[in-house]
């Protein structure tokens, strides 16, 4: 038993309005004896999810809570389920404001990303030019080139250098196939990972997101 695609699309609608993209989740409509699932992709214990419970009221299981590591709360009707989730990434993104020292800069990579969208990108579902696709192409093979200069300096790992270029690759594959607006929010998805995921210095890791943030024409 799950939401009804009314119910979905004010879901969607929630993660559009949060700190993070649709890229950062995994949201599963009537998982197992949940209504719904919303899991961040980057941490998977971090989920928040929807049942009822014997009295047909709205149970909401959050990790993280507002104040402790899980929450559970009871709502009277599902209309109040969207609100919940936009809390829910608000608590996610202090979280790792806390305890990810370079998310604040990467933070500021998708703020970079949605104005960039607002003012240089007209119609955000319009695709890509052949000649603009040629021109991203080229710019993230120079982030490339610039991964493999850091593992030359001993700032990256084979293995961490590897990991990069095949999100850089996945990228320029996406390039011919997804809309301009959404191809932007999934890099900066992408590229948080990515650099979050490094075992690198937090000074390394901030010039890798700086460089991504150039390369990608937005800094």
């Amino acid at each position: 038993m799950g939401l009804r695609t009314s119910m979905m699309v004010r879901i969607w609608d929630a993660i559009e309005k949060s700190p993070f993209t649709p890229a950062d989740f995994l949201v599963e409509n009537g998982a197992q004896v949940t209504l719904l699932t919303v899991t961040f992709v980057h941490r998977p214990e971090f989920t928040f999810t929807v049942a009822e419970d014997h009295n047909f009221k709205v149970l909401i299981t959050r990790s993280p809570g507002e104040y402790k590591q899980t929450e559970k709360n009871l709502y009277e009707s599902l209309n109040l389920v969207p609100d919940a989730l936009i809390r829910w990434t608000v608590t996610i993104r202090d979280e790792l404001r806390s305890t990810i020292p370079i998310y604040s800069e990467l933070d500021e990579l998708r703020q970079t990303v949605e104005d960039h969208i607002k003012e240089h990108v007209g119609n955000p579902q319009q695709r890509f030019t052949e000649e603009e696709a040629e021109e991203l192409g080229r710019k993230l093979d120079e982030l490339t080139a610039k991964f493999q200069m850091m593992e030359e300096q001993n700032e990256l790992t084979r293995q961490e250098v590897e990991r990069l270029d095949g999100e850089i690759e996945n990228l320029k594959i996406n390039l011919s196939s997804y809309p301009k607006g959404v191809w932007y929010k999934t890099a900066a998805a992408k590229i948080w990972q990515a650099v979050s995921s490094v075992a690198a210095s937090k000074e390394s890791r901030l010039l890798l997101a700086q460089a991504a943030q150039k390369m990608l024409g937005l800094g």
